[in-house]
């Protein structure tokens, strides 16, 4: 059978491959393992993830597979990572095959520490047919280096607790000191120039295979205490007396069914949120600090000391205040008095008891009954005097 432990994690940066992995193994007595291939669909990937999907086809070539032997699954990623096969998904290796040939091919970017991290928390749970007495593979493949470098080695320095991860960069776009973190080891490390040299990788594959090199003991993963998923945001590892829980971030208590907030520490009516591992509250009524704990400083009313004069009203505005005046009164505190009327009806101009109006042009004089005139100056009254003859 073929040995597990041997092949738990490979990172693979291939695709031109027509890997005879039979000719490697034959005759190694395989043992039950759970192996997931993380497959490129990147864009540089291209023509060759048919040959990455060959890679794993002979794969399985090479191995007994069985609910009770070896089981392989493959995930797919780019900007994402998805489940194109489970573990417990085909228990022959014909049907398995035809699986991994129909994988489709979705072009986009290297997001590699987003599939670490996905398999992680996906890759080998009870509901995919992970096997608790089971040493656990992940075959990473991969033909450059990822977006961020430095969230990769740290989602690959957490699988490294569960599992062995072995790298294969092909070609001159790979980052060695990245690949050097994905893999366990630099033991665990191989590179090639190109994909036509991926067949001098045969003898480092075969004591890998055969010749029970030493693993890291895979995690008690999902048992009975775990097949009711307890975990609402976390993952479940089988305890002797029950199980234990690793939650997400920002996510805590025994079934990672509290997330930070839970608690409620934003005080005096403030809304709490989530912010990775920590909260932020958003505050009300003016109330600040971590947890909306400090009160807002009440100024001072503006008004309190009666600071409009004249007569004028007073508002508060902000800090401030502001005067509304009477009468004429002007300034902050109306405290300046209305100066003598300076336009055209200042002189009076309207006569004989006339009401004067300003506009644009000047004035205009509205005349009292009898009077006319510009200045209402001229009187509508005739006073000619007509004589009356005599009556006779």
């Amino acid at each position: 059978m073929f040995r597990k432990i041997q092949l738990q994690v490979l990172v693979i940066s291939i695709f031109g491959i027509h890997l005879s992995i039979q000719q490697q193994i034959s005759g190694c007595d395989t043992r039950p393992a759970d192996v997931i291939f993380l497959l490129d669909s990147s864009g540089s990937v291209g023509g060759n993830f048919n040959t990455e999907k060959q890679f794993i086809v002979n794969f399985t070539q090479a191995v007994h597979i069985g609910p009770s032997k070896v089981q392989v699954g493959v995930v797919r990623y780019a900007f994402n990572a998805a489940t194109e096969i489970s573990l417990n998904d085909y228990s022959s290796e014909g049907p398995l095959r035809q699986a991994i040939n129909n994988i489709p091919y979705i072009p986009g970017g290297t997001n590699t520490d987003s599939a670490l991290r996905y398999i992680f928390y996906n890759g080998f749970t009870f509901q995919e047919g992970d096997r608790s007495s089971v040493p656990n593979f992940l075959v990473v493949i991969t033909d450059g280096f990822s977006y961020n470098v430095d969230a990769t080695i740290k989602e690959a320095n957490r699988i490294h607790q569960h599992m062995t991860v072995y790298a294969i960069g092909v070609g001159n776009s790979i980052d060695i000191n990245e690949l050097s973190h994905i893999a366990t080891n630099r033991n665990h490390m191989f590179t090639v120039p190109d994909y036509n040299a991926l067949h001098t990788l045969q003898t480092e594959l075969h004591p890998i295979a055969c010749n029970g090199m030493q693993t890291t003991t895979p995690p008690t993963v999902q048992t009975d205490s775990c097949s009711s998923s307890p975990c609402v945001h976390g993952r479940c590892f089988h305890d002797p007396s029950s199980y234990v829980c690793l939650c997400q971030t920002g996510y805590n208590g025994k079934n990672c069914d509290k997330d930070v907030c839970s608690s409620a520490p934003c005080q005096n009516g403030g809304k709490c949120y989530m912010n990775g591992a920590d909260y932020v509250c958003v505050c009300n009524n003016g109330y600040f600090g971590k947890n909306c704990q400090t009160a807002p400083t009440q100024a001072p009313d503006s008004c309190s000391t009666a600071p409009c004069q004249n007569g004028g009203t007073c508002y508060t505005s902000a800090a401030d205040y502001l005067c509304r005046c009477k009468n004429g009164y002007s300034g902050k505190n109306c405290q300046t008095v209305p100066t003598a009327q300076t336009g055209f009806c200042a002189s009076h101009p309207c006569q004989n008891h006339g009401k004067c109006f300003e506009n644009n042009q000047g004035f205009v004089c509205v005349c009292a009954a009898g009077y006319n005139g510009l200045t209402c100056s001229g009187n509508t009254i005739s006073t000619t005097w007509i004589p009356i003859p005599a009556v006779g």
